[in-house]
């Protein structure tokens, strides 16, 4: 049951990542590398204060980690920085749909090359999974779609569904150690990068969205933390199919009732069509897991067969749009994995 809640965890974390990346847009109005910089380091204070609490710091894994630790970082760094570069040369909602497309790799690669086990409601249910994220998308945009655009959206794609997938083959190869050494390697050198990327791009800005919007980057760090630390936990407990279709929609779900109970926002037709087609999903699926599972999916009002991205860390992560573009919370996620 335990790995049930935390999932429900892992959803709530990139979810509310989300909405701190909403109001840090909306009070610093600039500010994406600053934000992911700040994001790092709280992420990595977070692992290190575990680390020094639990006692379960060891030099000696961080060196054997420092492959996954490069993989990870640039996987991440890629993720965001071709999701923005994507998103200011094309389609904001089509570059959203994409990147959270990426759940598929590590769902696919533990269907591939884990041999793991696929009930007969899988593949409907993530069809009806991914026409909600279609759906919930959806937006008329006049943007051209450019051959800069494809390379872009591409390269966030491959690298927003590549953190889950080296986090799953770590933890996997490493028997369920070395969370805290994978994760601090690989979130001092995306510190690193976007530090002296925000010094470089936005070095007039830095002070005013310190001042303006750190405590939102510093709390949705935390929450990167801690998506991060329940993703590693399930990898080796739960199957790639179940795990990270999950979390995609449950974020999904938890980021609408915020936008639509909390902030009040309008959504639009499409985006209550997603909403019930992954309630849908949820039925289908759901039939192949425990009575515990089943108890957790009613909760979330979705269910399973991140990404993100992706969430995940899953990214995730996950919500870079264009500040003078006024959406919902829902059509400004980009689930990037944690």
């Amino acid at each position: 049951m335990f790995q049930y809640v935390m999932l429900f965890f892992t959803a709530i974390c990139l979810g509310t990542q989300t909405i701190l990346q909403k109001q840090y847009n909306k009070k610093t109005g600039t500010g994406s590398y600053l934000f992911c910089a700040v994001l790092c380091l709280a992420a990595l204070l977070f692992f290190g204060m575990l680390a020094w609490i639990t006692g379960s710091f060891e030099p000696r894994l961080l060196l054997e980690n420092l492959p996954y630790s490069v993989a990870f970082s640039i996987f991440f760094t890629a993720a965001i920085v071709f999701s923005t570069l994507a998103i200011t040369v094309g389609p904001l909602s089509l570059t959203a749909l994409i990147v959270q497309y990426s759940l598929l790799i590590p769902t696919l690669y533990g269907v591939l090359f884990r041999q793991e086990r696929l009930s007969r409601f899988f593949w409907p249910g993530l069809f009806l999974l991914l026409l909600s994220l279609f759906l919930v998308n959806f937006q008329k945009e006049n943007t051209k779609i450019s051959l800069r655009w494809i390379l872009f959206v591409t390269l966030a794609f491959i690298g927003n569904g590549g953190c889950s997938t080296v986090q799953k083959i770590q933890q996997l190869s490493r028997a369920g150690n070395g969370k805290n050494e994978l994760m601090i390697g690989a979130l001092c050198l995306s510190a690193c990068f976007f530090l002296l990327l925000s010094w470089f791009r936005q070095k007039g800005t830095i002070l005013f969205c310190l001042k303006k919007g750190g405590l939102f980057a510093a709390l949705a760090g935390i929450c990167n933390g801690g998506a991060n630390l329940a993703v590693m936990y399930l990898a080796t407990r739960l199957s790639s199919a179940v795990m990270y279709p999950i979390i995609s929609a449950g974020s999904i779900l938890f980021v609408f009732t915020i936008s639509r109970f909390v902030f009040r926002e309008t959504l639009s037709k499409t985006q209550y069509m997603g909403i019930s087609g992954g309630d849908i999903f949820s039925q289908d699926v759901s039939v192949s897991l425990s009575s515990a599972s089943k108890s957790l999916t009613s909760v979330f009002g979705m269910g399973t067969g991140v990404s993100s991205p992706s969430l995940p860390p899953d990214f995730f992560l996950r919500s870079f749009h264009r500040p003078s573009k006024p959406n919902n919370l829902l059509s400004n996620s980009l689930s990037l994995n944690p």
